[in-house]
Protein backbone atom coordinates (compact mmCIF):
# COMPACT_ATOMS: atom_id res chain seq x y z
CA UNK A 1 0.00 0.00 0.00
CA UNK A 2 2.57 2.35 0.33
CA UNK A 3 3.60 2.01 -3.12
CA UNK A 4 0.97 4.29 -3.96
CA UNK A 5 1.75 7.32 -1.36
CA UNK A 6 4.36 9.33 -3.71
CA UNK A 7 1.50 9.44 -6.45
CA UNK A 8 -1.23 10.03 -4.40
CA UNK A 9 0.05 12.64 -1.26
CA UNK A 10 3.18 14.06 -2.94
CA UNK A 11 3.27 16.72 -0.82
CA UNK A 12 3.46 14.33 1.95
CA UNK A 13 5.61 11.68 0.82
CA UNK A 14 8.68 13.15 -1.06
CA UNK A 15 12.65 12.89 -0.78
CA UNK A 16 12.85 15.97 1.61
CA UNK A 17 9.97 14.79 4.20
CA UNK A 18 10.29 11.34 3.90
CA UNK A 19 13.68 9.92 3.00
CA UNK A 20 13.59 6.44 4.48
CA UNK A 21 10.22 5.61 3.19
CA UNK A 22 11.29 6.31 -0.16
CA UNK A 23 14.58 3.80 0.67
CA UNK A 24 12.40 1.67 1.95
CA UNK A 25 10.37 1.21 -1.52
CA UNK A 26 13.21 1.10 -3.95
CA UNK A 27 14.41 -1.89 -1.18
CA UNK A 28 11.13 -3.47 -1.46
CA UNK A 29 11.03 -3.24 -5.22
CA UNK A 30 14.33 -4.81 -5.31
CA UNK A 31 13.38 -8.43 -3.89
CA UNK A 32 13.15 -11.21 -5.94
CA UNK A 33 10.02 -12.19 -4.39
CA UNK A 34 8.86 -8.71 -4.71
CA UNK A 35 9.92 -8.62 -8.54
CA UNK A 36 8.30 -11.50 -9.34
CA UNK A 37 5.01 -10.71 -7.50
CA UNK A 38 4.75 -7.60 -9.36
CA UNK A 39 5.41 -9.33 -12.60
CA UNK A 40 2.21 -11.09 -12.68
CA UNK A 41 0.46 -7.60 -13.13
CA UNK A 42 -2.05 -7.52 -15.71
CA UNK A 43 -1.29 -4.07 -16.72
CA UNK A 44 2.01 -3.74 -16.41
CA UNK A 45 1.65 -0.84 -13.81
CA UNK A 46 1.06 -2.93 -10.66
CA UNK A 47 1.47 0.20 -8.41
CA UNK A 48 -1.76 1.74 -9.59
CA UNK A 49 -3.96 -0.92 -9.45
CA UNK A 50 -4.27 -2.87 -6.14
CA UNK A 51 -7.31 -3.89 -3.54
CA UNK A 52 -5.99 -3.00 -0.07
CA UNK A 53 -6.25 -5.57 2.78
CA UNK A 54 -10.11 -7.65 3.33
CA UNK A 55 -11.61 -4.95 1.46
CA UNK A 56 -12.06 -6.62 -2.01
CA UNK A 57 -14.25 -9.33 -0.36
CA UNK A 58 -16.61 -6.85 1.22
CA UNK A 59 -17.16 -4.60 -2.32
CA UNK A 60 -18.13 -7.80 -3.91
Amino acid sequence: MLVTLPALAPDVVNAAATPRILDFLVRMRARPAVRAALAHSRTGRPEEAFVPGPEASRWG
